[in-house]
């Protein structure tokens, strides 16, 4: 398997989304981020010092630019996606990205949940760091 695929994300009901930091790198549609400093950065599983991830970016930008995140809690749609309804979905060992567990493999990757399918296309942001690191 590899990451999720997907060309957008649309938010399902009322949320309210962060958009008031900037990032310090160029970031994509669906990236999941964290706060280093005072901006955003990908998040990555096997970098222990960026699994504090506060949101998923709802679109793509650069350097300095402010993303929109879409934080835990809330239902999405992920256009283009092939998910499977009950599946956990988690951070991934690629920068920003999102995978299925069987492709946390690398020695010393902390396994992070980051949605859970409702559906082929629909999923709730999970984004909780457990209160002990699950390692590979």
């Amino acid at each position: 398997m590899a990451d999720l695929s997907f060309t957008k994300i649309e938010v399902l009901g009322n949320v309210s989304l962060k958009d008031r930091i900037s990032s310090s790198a160029v970031f994509n549609v669906g990236d999941v981020m964290f706060l280093s400093g005072s901006q955003y950065l990908q998040s990555i599983a096997s970098d222990d010092t960026t699994l504090n991830a506060v949101g998923i970016a709802l679109g793509s930008g650069g350097i300095n630019e402010y993303p929109v995140l879409i934080p835990s809690g809330a239902r999405i749609r992920l256009v283009g996606a092939t998910m499977t309804k009950g599946v956990v979905y988690y951070l991934s060992e690629n920068a920003g990205k999102i995978a299925p567990l069987a492709d946390i493999v690398n020695v010393g990757s902390v396994i992070i949940p980051v949605l859970i399918a409702e559906s082929a296309t629909e999923a709730y942001i999970l984004l909780t760091r457990p209160a002990v690191d699950i390692v590979v």
